[in-house]
């Protein structure tokens, strides 16, 4: 498992924890609330814990984001710092829960708990974007990298090659843009776009690599073009093969845009349900209630 991969497994572990937490918050407090005689601070003491343990837990996940930056260079200064606003933010508004319940407010603090919820999505959406912001990084093309390309690869085949580092720019500029469109009060569905875009420009980064590959492989035959009848039909076929493989990447990326659209559109239909359902059930309600 590459270390990408387990920090994203440790930040869901994190974030299924939190959640948990808040929820039993959430649902201890209102019955707390229930309760006709005002508790004592020593009553809320799991719930000053709970709150203080979702401040903690943000401090860790900030501090985790900060180190994983630093993979990113310079070019996650800006994020890193927006960030940590957003975390400061998070903290303190968690933090004060904790305070209120300690000065026997728990209307108060059931309240901002309520708030607080909104700002779990924004804490997701920067971890996500500095993850991205290492994406743009780690796949833009680097200078050595190139050079050492070029030193083993014939000038018949530098075509391919250029257009392979060009796909490979396209591909980090990508996700520069996603990780761009990675803040709290962005759509979903400009989210999801910027993720097809992402998929996109990495289906024609893998076209040109294998154009690449299979320029390096005829290296030198096509030099030999108009020798015999037999190279040139040979030749023809090859490229008449090729080209077939590319029309079926490229379907193959168009098929799961389609899905992906449909899928949106799927839940968005959905979502109107439940809110026409919404409106339909306080209908019946109040039908029933004047009866």
């Amino acid at each position: 498992m590459n270390r990408h991969l387990q920090n994203g497994v440790r930040f869901a572990l994190q974030r299924t924890a939190m959640l948990a937490v808040v929820a039993t918050l959430m649902t201890a407090t209102s019955s707390l609330h229930a309760q006709e005689n005002v508790p004592s601070t020593e009553q809320f003491q799991r719930e000053i814990n709970d709150a203080r343990n979702v401040a903690e837990e943000a401090r860790q996940m900030f501090a985790q984001l900060e180190f994983n930056a630093k993979e990113a260079g310079d070019v996650a200064d800006d994020d890193i710092a927006q960030a940590k606003l957003y975390f400061d933010g998070f903290v303190k508004r968690w933090t004060t829960v904790s305070e209120l319940f300690e000065q026997n407010k728990p209307d108060e603090a059931r309240k901002m708990m309520s708030d607080a919820w909104s700002t779990l999505r924004g804490r997701d959406r920067w971890r996500e974007r500095i993850g991205i912001r290492i994406e743009q990084v780690r796949t833009a093309p680097k200078s050595q990298d190139i050079r050492r390309e070029q030193t083993w690869t014939g000038q018949d085949v530098y075509p391919a090659l250029f257009d392979y580092i060009e796909r490979s720019k396209a591909v980090s500029e990508a996700w520069g843009k996603l990780a761009d469109s990675m803040t709290p009060e962005a759509s979903e569905e400009d989210i999801r776009l910027a993720r097809q875009a992402v998929n996109a420009a990495n289906s024609e980064r893998e076209i040109a690599g294998a154009q690449l590959h299979w320029a390096r492989e005829a290296a030198g035959l096509k030099e030999l073009r108009g020798v015999t009848t037999e190279l040139d039909d040979s030749l023809r076929a090859l490229e008449t093969v090729q080209d077939q493989m590319v029309e079926n990447m490229r379907a193959r990326v168009e098929l799961e845009r389609k899905r992906d659209d449909t899928e949106a559109a799927r839940r968005a239909a959905l979502d109107e349900a439940r809110k026409a359902a919404d409106v339909a059930r306080k209908a019946k309600e109040e039908a029933e209630r004047a009866k």
